[in-house]
């Protein structure tokens, strides 16, 4: 008889991985799905292998195993239905998820057992069940083959403008900290009754100019960074116009911009911290700073499927190696010595952006909601709502506070003797208010109004003002420390809908709209 390989439990492994990553292709790049599918393969062939030592047969091993592997990738998608079904339950509440449980359990029993007593070789069945799986790997390959076709590198190239400069020997380390969906003072007090004035007087006592007036220039991360770390607005950008949702296109004028490129002219070292968003993890930095056991943004989502968050739940759940990624990150930020200096550090701290792992003293919150760092109105379609939203923003925002102000006082205590340049700004604003799919029916004061703050020292009057936007943060600094003569780029606020990224509206003179009505969503993603 021919022999039959028993493929079908590798391929319904890697499935779900695939599924996932077509799903959010635009977000991502294929490199993500290295780590999951090694441990995916692996995991499988100790199930399998264990499975044959029993039964010693590996037909039977395998069609076991597939039903395994389906029952724990499953588990997410049977808990989102249902709550569409009605059932309204918080993620780590123990009756659900237990009684979900046992009926997958059961299920795998009863299964095995009907498998084991069976006389049958089946071989017929491990060929169909080949076949269908190998379908389904093949479908979602070629799904994200297509969509990553879509992808163009439109990196910038380095100023030129930056090659035979003449250096001063004052050359100061840089610490860019990006507080995700950090807002202004006044959103803060008006929508989520929260005082954060105490901190900012203490940033200026320190030196720091605070500019009490600032927007972002963009509403998401991507076009924010892009932005300000090329020191340009993103107008090339609009020669995309209608493609739809692609985002690694972005992620390109993050990764090689012409600030970090301009600063390795410069000598100086790229420090980074891994976000948790795989976009805005610079790969190509000297040095790559993590917390052991952390999973990257896509990991997060696999494992936000499975029974593990509930298992695991504060031990290796995606919230909680979320809490572990931003307290290590203000934690590490005063203690960089893996790299002489001169560096730039970026951190991209998302927090206070959603989700909401932190009580108002650090402690970890019970986020009713799956791991996602979903805002505005995504955050709304995976069953928060408003109350929610404002209750888990204040706290966070007011631990993040706390603890970012002992984190820049120990970076300039360390580093007194070479004051370093600090830059503390958020991306964008909160999204209470923030609608995806529409811009009328998004309150813009809000979502672009953001935390910004300059510390320059040895610097006689920088030319900062109340309403700077973070698109001419690195023109101040390569013309005040490094003799550059880079002209201001327009104070200029742009927003786009989710699905049309590139089709940018000039809503600067919108900017102290008027709240706009409540709505209801209907869109999904997984992204910022």
């Amino acid at each position: 008889m021919k022999k039959i390989f028993v493929l079908h439990p590798y391929l319904l492994a890697l499935f779900p991985i695939l599924f996932l990553f077509a799903q959010n292709v635009r977000s991502m790049k294929p490199e993500a799905l290295i780590v999951p599918g090694i441990v995916a393969l692996v995991v499988t062939f100790l199930i399998t292998l264990l499975l044959n030592l029993y039964f010693r047969n590996m037909a039977k091993s395998g069609v076991i195993a597939s039903v395994m592997i389906v029952a724990f990738f499953s588990y997410g998608y049977l808990l989102d239905l249902s709550r569409k079904m009605g059932v309204e339950f918080a993620q780590y509440e123990i009756l659900p998820n237990l009684i979900l449980s046992c009926v997958l359990i059961a299920a795998v029993i009863a299964a095995a057992g009907l498998i084991r007593r069976s006389d049958s070789e089946h071989s017929r069945l491990t060929r169909y069940l080949n076949l269908i799986a190998g379908l389904m790997v093949a479908l979602q390959i070629v799904h994200a083959g297509y969509l990553l076709a879509a992808v163009e590198d439109t990196g910038p190239t380095v100023a030129e403008m930056a090659r035979g400069k003449n250096i001063s020997t004052y050359r100061p380390n840089i610490y860019y900290i990006i507080v995700d969906g950090y807002a202004r003072q006044d959103i803060l007090k008006e929508v989520f009754d929260y005082d954060n004035s105490a901190f900012l007087d203490h940033l200026r006592a320190r030196g720091f100019y605070v500019a009490d007036s600032s927007h972002s220039n963009y509403a998401r991360t991507l076009q924010s960074l892009g932005s300000s770390l090329n020191g340009d607005l993103l107008s090339r950008l609009r020669e995309f116009g209608t493609k739809v949702g692609e985002r690694v296109s972005l992620a390109t004028f993050v990764q090689q911009s012409m600030v970090l490129m301009a600063l390795q002219v410069f000598d100086y070292n790229i420090v980074s911290f891994v976000s948790g968003y795989d976009l805005t993890t610079m790969k190509m930095a000297d040095v790559l700073l993590t917390p052991r056991f952390t999973l990257t943004e896509f990991q997060s989502l696999i494992v936000s499927r499975t029974p593990l968050p509930f298992v695991f739940n504060h031990l290796v759940g995606p919230h909680e190696a979320h809490r572990r990624r931003v307290l290590y990150t203000l934690d590490k930020l005063a203690n960089i010595d893996e790299v002489d200096p001169p560096y730039i550090v970026l951190a991209h701290i998302i927090s206070p952006h959603p989700p909401f792992v932190f009580e108002k003293d650090g402690t970890p919150a019970r986020d009713s909601l799956p791991f996602s760092f979903s805002d505005g109105s995504h955050y709304f379609e995976k069953g928060g709502n408003a109350e929610d939203y404002i209750r888990g923003y204040r706290n966070q925002v007011q631990f993040v506070t706390e603890r970012l102000q002992t984190t820049i006082d120990n970076i300039l205590l360390r580093e007194a003797d070479n004051p370093p340049v600090i830059i503390v700004q958020g991306d964008h604003g909160s999204g209470r208010y923030l609608n995806w799919k529409s811009e009328e029916l998004t309150w813009h004061r809000e979502r672009f109004s953001i935390l910004n703050a300059y510390y320059l020292p040895r610097i006689d009057n920088p030319p900062l003002y109340p309403t700077i936007t973070p698109v001419n943060t690195f023109r101040i600094i390569f013309n005040s420390y490094f003799g550059l003569d880079f002209k201001p780029c327009p104070d200029r606020s742009f927003f786009s809908t989710w699905n049309f990224p590139y089709l940018f509206s000039d809503i600067t003179d919108r900017l102290n709209d008027p709240k706009p009505p409540a709505t209801s969503h209907t869109e999904e993603s997984t992204d910022q």
